[in-house]
């Protein structure tokens, strides 16, 4: 693994690990001023929103990543590759998304990240899900992000 490969490998380990622990001001940490996260379901939010989203209408409860694709220059980087998330559902957003009586839901998704590189430092200026399904969703992974977190 070469230097940058190993930065964002880092990265992307205190992203997961701040939305497990809820530690929103590291996550705000990583996030671009200009921030446009599309979640898998279609709805879109800015950085204020995201974190707001985070605090108050979902937990997640477990999160993985498959290998993952590093294209990067000294200003931007493309990093992209599956991702498992189960989270708890607190409230639903947008209404009407979540059939009545789901409270967590496990999902497998291909996600492209775009950072970039602004006074030294690499913040996530795009994150884009969209839905695979559970035939990319191993077992062995299923059962690592089913277990609550503490």
């Amino acid at each position: 693994m070469n230097a940058l490969e190993s930065t964002f490998s880092e990265l992307e380990q205190q992203r997961i690990q701040s939305l497990l622990s809820q530690d929103w001001s590291a996550l705000d940490g990583l996030l671009d001023e200009s921030l446009v996260y599309v979640h898998s379901p279609g709805f879109v939010h800015r950085r204020a929103e995201l974190m707001e989203f985070f605090r108050g209408r979902i937990r997640v409860l477990g999160l993985d990543r498959g290998p993952l694709s590093l294209h990067a220059n000294a200003e931007l980087a493309c990093l992209s590759g599956l991702q498992w998330m189960r989270v708890q559902l607190l409230a639903v957003e947008p209404p009407g998304v979540q059939p009545p009586g789901v409270n967590a839901v496990t999902s497998c998704a291909y996600v492209t990240q775009i950072w970039r590189r602004h006074a030294g430092a690499w913040r996530m200026a795009l994150f884009q899900s969209t839905e695979v399904g559970p035939v990319l969703f191993p077992q062995d992974v299923q059962d690592r992000i089913t277990v609550t977190a503490a």
